[in-house]
C-alpha cells in the first residue's frame, strides 16, 4: 500500500498516512450553481446543515432536535439533544456518525448508533465556539 508523507515543518516531524484513509475523489465544481432540492425543515431559523452522503442531510436549527432528510424532503431520522438545549452546529465523521456541538451544556456530542456520547466539555467563562 503506497503512504502519503505529510511534512511539518512547524513542529519539525513527518506523517505518514496510507492511502487508504485519504480523502475521497473531489468531484469537479460546477461552473454556476444549480439548485437541487428545495426542503421545508420547519425551522425559524436554520444554524447549520452537513451531507450524510450525496442523498442525505443533516439538518439543525431553532429547537432541540437534529433531523436526517432525503433529497425528496422525505424526514428520515430525527435525534433529540442530550440535554434538550438547541444545537449549534453539526458535521459527520468519515464513518457517518453524527457530531454536533451543544451551546447550552458547552459540550461536543457524538452520536453513534443512535446513542449520544460527550466528548469534550468545555469549562470557564466563554463561548462554545461551532465546529
Amino acid at each position: 500500500m503506497a503512504e502519503l508523507s505529510i511534512p511539518s515543518k512547524e513542529h519539525g516531524y513527518t506523517m505518514k498516512t496510507p492511502e487508504a484513509v485519504s480523502c475521497p475523489p473531489v468531484k469537479p465544481l460546477l461552473n454556476e450553481a444549480e439548485l437541487i432540492t428545495t426542503i421545508d425543515t420547519g425551522y425559524k431559523q436554520l444554524y447549520s446543515v452537513t451531507c450524510l452522503s450525496d442523498e442525505e442531510i443533516w439538518t439543525c436549527g431553532d429547537d432541540k432536535v437534529i433531523n436526517l432528510y432525503n433529497l425528496q424532503g422525505k424526514l428520515l431520522k430525527s435525534i433529540q439533544t442530550k440535554s434538550g438545549h438547541e444545537p449549534r452546529d453539526i458535521a459527520v465523521t468519515r464513518s457517518g456518525d453524527l457530531v454536533y456541538t451543544d451551546h447550552g451544556a458547552r459540550t461536543v456530542n457524538i452520536v453513534k448508533n443512535e446513542q449520544i456520547q460527550e466528548v469534550i466539555r468545555l469549562q470557564g467563562v466563554g463561548t462554545l465556539l461551532c465546529l
